[in-house]
């Protein structure tokens, strides 16, 4: 018997007639076709930026996590295998009018089948597909057909997507044979539901933010605390730059470890290699801001903030405090500070991701919920779907380096 491929190895996932390398399928577009095809390696994803920037811009279902540097910065860290999904009118021709990125999970037993998850599962609040808004059902439906005959099982966690293209989406799949089942949600050991994910609308100004988003008593604190910042030279908010970045990430890692290592247990260290690696790797692409609050030279709080200029978006993504240090809060205060310094620069949205803590209900009164399914393998999966012949050849070969653990890391207050 021949002994299992090394993890990592080229060798590592099947290959011959019982691959379990996907080819993706056309599906219908109304009287035409809707083509969908994969793009599997970096030159050819770098070079659907332009088509793949321009949709995200239309797009009212975009997040960072579905933006184009944000994938790209996550290829190129994570080195996962990774696949595109694209959808045009017709084969070879058209701008592309939907993307639906993926990764293959590596399984858990020698021998058995990998699954589909999101691309960035390990790292993304966010998961979902981009589509043109004109042909929002038609792409939905190419993708719900295309994905069950990639003869791999999907799982889909965290999916940020509206009603109907959720709806157009599974009843694609479900058509195809495929077994279409929700997933739980999950919640983590404090009963945090993460999957709901609550955001704050931003208005042109600071006190209508206050007037409007906050209670009487939250309002009067901010108020408090804000003017306290601004007029006491031992406290200091400061950003990371690429000068201080080892020294801020690590005191952001020794603050998070302090505060979640009876928590994570035996998953501590591997977590926070996650954090560290996403944070590092984002802020050199310009993507996140690592914000310090200071009291004479001492930490006291560090948040860490994708930013998203296109959809004048911040997204809150980990965060954690000196526990001990009680006046002012820091992490309210620093929440408060980046809501007030976001407004003044002319952003909509400040986004707080997954979880539903009581302190993001300071601050607003808006959340959304996630939706999690698996899609099984089409009836027919391999088969074509209409004529026309299979979309795009097979995934890449794996990848030597291994990727990050699939673990999404917690915001933390």
């Amino acid at each position: 018997m021949r002994r299992p491929p090394a993890p990592g190895s080229r060798r590592e996932w099947p290959r011959g007639r019982r691959s379990h390398r996907p080819r993706p399928r056309i599906a219908r577009r109304g009287a035409g076709r809707m083509w969908v095809e994969a793009i599997d390696d970096i030159a050819a994803f770098r070079a659907s930026r332009p088509a793949w920037e321009a949709l995200y811009a239309r797009d009212p279902d975009g997040q960072i996590f579905l933006s184009h540097r944000w994938l790209e910065t996550w290829f190129t860290f994570a080195k996962p295998r990774w696949l595109v999904l694209t959808a045009r009118p017709a084969r070879g021709s058209g701008d592309p009018l939907g993307f639906f990125p993926l990764r293959l999970r590596r399984p858990a037993r020698p021998g058995a089948a990998p699954t589909l998850v999101p691309a960035g599962a390990s790292l993304a609040d966010y998961t979902g597909f981009l589509c043109a808004p004109e042909a929002e059902a038609e792409v939905a439906r190419a993708f719900g057909q295309a994905l069950p005959r990639l003869g791999l099982r999907a799982d889909l966690d965290n999916l940020l997507l509206s009603e109907r293209r959720f709806a157009s989406f599974t009843r694609a799949a479900a058509a195809t044979g495929a077994r279409v089942t929700d997933r739980p949600g999950t919640d983590n050991h404090d009963g945090i539901d993460l999957s709901t994910a609550p955001r704050a609308a931003l208005p042109g100004d600071w006190e209508t933010f206050l007037e409007t988003r906050m209670s009487a008593n939250s309002r009067q604190k901010a108020r408090r605390f804000l003017r306290r910042l601004d007029g006491d030279p031992a406290l200091s908010v400061r950003s990371a730059t690429g000068a201080s970045l080892g020294r801020d990430l690590g005191i952001l890692m020794a603050l998070w470890e302090t505060a979640w290592a009876s928590r994570k247990g035996d998953n501590l260290a591997r977590v926070a290699r996650t954090i560290r690696q996403g944070v590092a790797a984002f802020h050199a692409a310009g993507l996140l801001d690592l914000r310090l609050l200071w009291r004479d030279g001492t930490p006291l709080a560090a948040h860490a903030l994708y930013v998203d200029p296109v959809r004048r978006a911040l997204y809150f993504s980990v965060g954690a405090c000196d526990k001990t240090a009680r006046s002012p809060p820091p992490s309210f205060l620093l929440h408060c500070e980046a809501l007030r310094r976001a407004i003044a620069e002319g952003y909509r949205c400040y986004d707080f991701m997954r979880g539903d803590e009581a302190y993001k209900f300071s601050f607003c009164d808006d959340s959304r919920r996630l939706r999690h399914v698996s899609l099984g393998i089409a009836a027919r999966a391999g088969g074509h779907s209409s004529p026309g012949g299979p979309g795009a050849g097979p995934m890449p070969p794996a990848c030597p380096e291994a990727s990050p653990e699939d673990v999404a890391p917690p915001g933390g207050p």
